[in-house]
């Protein structure tokens, strides 16, 4: 039997013995094999067929998939993929004679082969490749290519340090451009291309590396609109120092550069093409090389014509302050030696030794050696020294930054000449800025040393910022709203601090909200020249989002991520877009590389804790596509790491409550509410989670006390849960009145309050009280862009369209309105603007509407594909999961719909799962086992149904009448315990 090999890096191809391609099989067929391959278990045909043929109908796509796998089979031997099975899978015995280079990549990684790896990695994983199938083959694709790329990035790091070390600057160079290509953000691989291509020391060489980072520079403002990090600027512009002085003194001479002799005959047309264009770009940028030179000095730095220092221009530095953690101490001495070694290479400004703590006691007889010197020690010692400048500063260390606040003083005459304030995600960021503005300003002249256009004293701002961010991780959501606008009134021009108020702000959902962030929108547009690389990135990102661009916000995440591997805010940006675009099994992947930045959960200073938000995210994505046991496994492991973190308990109530373990689930989200109990999300979980298991008296006794405490800042949610307990109970009156009085006394919760009113008037069958209040849900259209150029949040706006349209669908059609062309007309415009929306699921609720246009008409099979369609995760929107149900008991398939019935009992009384009041999901549960024939199961829930409604509207009352006599015989007089006992799992 032949063996063959599936190139899947770069783009796909399948190989024969000899290198040749195997042209047998489609595209289709070949993603197939690969997915096979890469199995890691027993796949089910049913998921095979909708993955790879989801665009068929299920009896073509079953047909498609065997004739697929027969295909298979003849070229791979009979054994190769097993027959009369009701799962696939691809042999790993010796009759199947397969290599695969993704495989074969990740073993190398494994064993630490990282010159392996390099070679094995030709590009992207599927680079180009479309299956044409279902969106979840996509989102599998993305996931290994980031998981691919991320282990031949890891693997760069060394391989290039081993060529550079053995003298292989051509070799280092081609990697360090793959390298680039994958993480075109990351400084790191462009310093090693720069570095690589500038180490023969020839004039061709140095022109060469400098036209390499005339390319970054183009790529990285065409793409991305960012400048190349200061690092590599710093780099290129020593490169370009060099190659003056070199073409100044000897003649050019063109020395092409071969990356290879030949092409690899046996790699995939992609990497042949490739290694040809890399090829020609080198012998292209030698030719053009010597008509850059001019180009070059008008590029170099003005200090660079500066003569150096006069005698009379020392300057003395000493240990600088520091705020923030013991473990950043050693910033008080390293921080001046870094200014040191910066400003002695510019020869601007002569600098004198950093003083050291230990010499000050020789220096200052009455000093305090034990800390940082004070103004008149450190001046003290200065003029001891016969220094002419004195630089004293502090550091300060939070939020992910370090801000370096300097003084200049002038020795001689005892006073501070100015003062400067600079910041970054990254120390030697920092110091590159601060000597790049100490050596463009400093003029030496007239004696005396002048500053411009520096960043005013922003200190006190800075700490206003790091207190609203401790605030925030304590859940004080006001007090930390408070710290933020006392931070901008100090500074308008903070951007950090305006761009994380915009933060707080959320979704912009009514016309408050749109001034607000316009006001925030503006400052920050208006000084983005003083935001960071990452905080350009990560509002760009964020941006993108809320504009709809959804392709961009991806990739900007993605960029973040690569540039910044280190910090964990990257990648909570990168799952929550991920998230949000139901690209689980990437956001998955995301959060195991954030569990791994820091595997105890303690290094990051307990600011941002990436392994917990890691285990949070899991446990979160695992709950939407059904997977609880993995899910509850990753909550508990968050809250072990932070036991005194309140989302990982919220959310591990959430998980327990989706199981069915309601008495503990109420534990966790008490310990949630313990944790944050001036915030209502989380110190009224415990209630919502007593109401999901049917214990409506003590989540009645519970609310009591909360409306009792007169807290304005718990009256819509308690109004909120109080109308949701009243709907369980049938009472959809006295439901609606509460929520009245609630929008009178909190109108600017009117958005997501109108939502909840609406959809009970239209249960009361009030349709016209239903539709007023949906359409007041929906703010003014805001305009595309304002004059000062901030964005508007398009998808903001479309998502608060999206919801309530489709909400105001399905009130139509409960109230028993048919009218199929309106219904028609809200899907149009529902599947129109949704698809502008940040959040996926808005993607998909058109198809909620086609699927009651298809039961109005009784195609069951259409409305059973189309409500498929639109649900979002396994619970979904709970509405749609029900009708889901009703659709397959019209087809005679009872158990289907009672699985199906199940998963909605998954979904929180929160979000999607508010609109499906658990006492109705009990009646749909009880109704359709007793279609079922399973009448004792239908006898337990008609028991909660009836308990639950013996005080309901007589509207309500009325429903029972559909159950048959046979179920709720016996049970309607049963007064029972169960609100005080555990329900079991539904």
């Amino acid at each position: 039997m032949p063996r063959y090999r599936l190139i899947t890096l770069g783009g796909l191809a399948l190989l024969d013995e000899d290198g040749r391609a195997v042209s047998s099989l489609g595209p289709r067929i070949l993603a197939l094999l690969t997915y096979l391959a890469l199995a890691t278990k027993p796949l089910s045909r049913d998921h095979v067929a909708e993955l790879f043929w989801g665009d068929r109908d299920e009896d073509r796509a079953r047909h498609s998939m065997r004739e697929a796998l027969s295909r298979l089979r003849q070229l791979l031997g009979p054994e190769s993929i097993p027959q009369r099975s009701n799962s696939v899978l691809l042999s790993a015995s010796a009759s199947a004679p397969l290599s695969v280079d993704a495989l074969a990549l990740v073993s190398a990684s494994m064993a630490g082969d990282t010159k392996k790896v390099a070679e094995l990695y030709t590009g992207p994983f599927l680079d180009g490749v479309h299956s044409g199938g279902a969106r979840s083959f996509e989102e599998w694709t993305d996931a290994q290519r980031s998981m691919l790329e991320s282990r031949f990035i890891a693997a760069c790091v060394p391989e290039c340090a081993r060529l550079r070390d053995s003298g292989a600057q051509i070799d280092c160079a081609e990697l360090a451009r793959r390298w680039l290509s994958a993480a075109p953000l990351d400084p790191k691989p462009a310093l090693e291309l720069l570095h690589a291509l500038a180490a023969p020391g020839t004039a061709d060489a140095l022109r060469l590396a400098t036209r390499e980072y005339q390319h970054i520079t183009e790529r990285l403002a065409s793409e991305f609109e960012l400048m190349p990090d200061s690092s590599v600027s710093a780099a290129a512009d020593e490169i370009a120092r060099r190659s003056v002085v070199l073409t100044e003194i000897a003649p050019s001479i063109i020395v092409p550069i071969s990356v290879a002799d030949s092409p690899d005959n046996g790699a995939p047309p992609s990497r042949r093409r490739t290694m040809r264009r890399r090829t020609t770009w080198f012998i292209a940028a030698s030719a053009a090389a010597a008509g850059f030179a001019a180009l070059l000095i008008l590029a170099l730095p003005k200090s660079l014509g500066r003569s150096g220092a006069s005698d009379n221009s020392s300057l003395s530095i000493m240990p600088f302050e520091v705020v923030g953690q013991t473990r950043d101490a050693w910033l008080a001495t390293e921080t001046p030696r870094l200014l040191d070694a910066a400003l002695s290479r510019e020869h601007v400004v002569s600098v004198i030794d950093v003083v050291e703590p230990a010499s000050l006691r020789d220096m200052i007889p009455d000093g305090h050696t034990s800390r940082v010197p004070s103004g008149a020690d450190a001046l003290a010692a200065a003029r001891k020294l016969g220094a002419r400048w004195l630089l004293t500063g502090g550091v300060t260390v939070g939020g992910g930054y370090y801000w370096l606040d300097a003084s200049l003083t002038d020795v001689s005459k005892g006073r501070r000449i100015r003062h400067v304030t600079i910041t970054d995600t990254a120390l030697d960021v920092v110091i590159a800025k601060t000597t790049a503005r100490l050596v463009a300003s400093l003029d030496m002249h007239d004696g005396g040393a002048q500053f411009a256009e520096l960043e005013p004293n922003a200190v006190s701002a800075y700490r206003s910022y790091l207190r609203a961010l401790q605030l925030r991780g304590q859940f004080q959501t006001l007090e930390a709203t408070a710290a933020l606008d006392e931070a901008i009134a100090t500074d308008s021009g903070f951007v950090s601090a305006v761009m994380e108020r915009r933060y707080m702000l959320g979704a912009v959902y009514d016309t408050a909200a749109v001034d607000s962030v316009r006001a925030l929108d503006h400052a920050y547009f208006e000084h983005r020249q003083r935001a960071t690389d990452f905080e350009r990135l990560y509002v760009d990102s964020y941006v993108a989002l809320h504009t709809g661009d959804h392709a961009r916000a991806e990739a900007l995440s993605r960029a973040l991520l690569a540039r910044y591997p280190r910090d964990p805010r990257a990648y909570v940006r990168a799952m929550e877009i991920l998230s949000l675009h139901g690209h689980f099994a990437e956001e998955i992947e995301v959060a195991e590389r954030a569990i791994a930045l820091d595997s105890s959960g303690r290094a990051a200073g307990n600011e941002v804790c990436g392994v917990c938000i890691g285990y949070r995210a899991i446990s979160e994505a695992a709950s939407i596509t059904g997977d609880l046991a993995r899910a509850e496994s990753a909550a508990r492991r968050a809250t072990s790491l932070r036991p005194e973190d309140p989302e990982a308990w919220a959310q591990l109530g959430a998980v327990l409550s989706a199981r069915g373990r309601y008495d503990d689930a109420v534990t966790a989200g008490r310990r949630a509410g313990t944790l944050a109990p001036t915030d209502p999300e989380f110190a009224l979980d415990a209630i919502r989670r007593l109401i999901e298991g049917r214990r409506y008296e003590k989540a009645d006794s519970a609310l009591h006390d909360w409306q009792s405490s007169n807290d304005p800042r718990f009256t819509s949610n308690t109004a909120e849960l109080r109308a949701l307990l009243l709907r369980e109970r049938g009472a959809l009156s006295a439901a609606t009145h509460v929520l009245e009085d609630a929008l009178r006394r909190s109108p600017a919760d009117s958005n997501w309050l109108l939502l909840v009113q609406g959809d009970t008037r239209a249960s009361e069958g009030d349709l016209a009280g239903a539709e007023r209040d949906f359409v007041a849900a929906v703010p003014r259209e805001p305009a595309s862009r304002g004059s000062d150029g901030a964005q508007s949040f398009s998808a903001d706006w479309a998502r608060t369209f999206t919801w309530p349209r489709a909400l105001l669908a399905d009130a139509l059609w409960r109230a028993g309105s048919r009218d199929t062309v309106r219904l028609a007309a809200l899907a149009d415009s529902i599947q129109a603007i949704g698809a502008r929306s940040y959040y996926a699921r808005d993607w998909r609720l058109y198809h909620h509407v086609r699927g009651l246009i298809a039961m109005t008409a009784g195609r069951w099979p259409e409305a059973e594909t189309e409500f498929g369609k639109a649900r979002w995760g396994r619970s979904g929107w709970t509405r749609t999961v029900v009708d889901l149900a009703r659709a397959q008991l019209a087809q005679g398939r009872a158990s289907d719909a009672i699985t199906t019935l199940r998963n909605a009992y998954e979904a929180q009384l929160a979000a999607m799962g508010l609109y499906v009041p658990r006492s109705e999901l009990d009646f749909e549960m009880a109704r359709t086992f007793a279609a079922a024939g399973a009448k004792d199961s239908a006898r337990v829930y008609a028991s909660y149904v009836i308990i639950a409604w013996r005080n309901a509207d007589p509207r309500v009352r009325r429903q029972l009448a559909e159950l048959p006599a046979s179920v709720t015989r016996g049970v309607a007089e049963q007064r029972s315990d169960v609100e005080n006992k555990a329900a079991p799992l539904p």
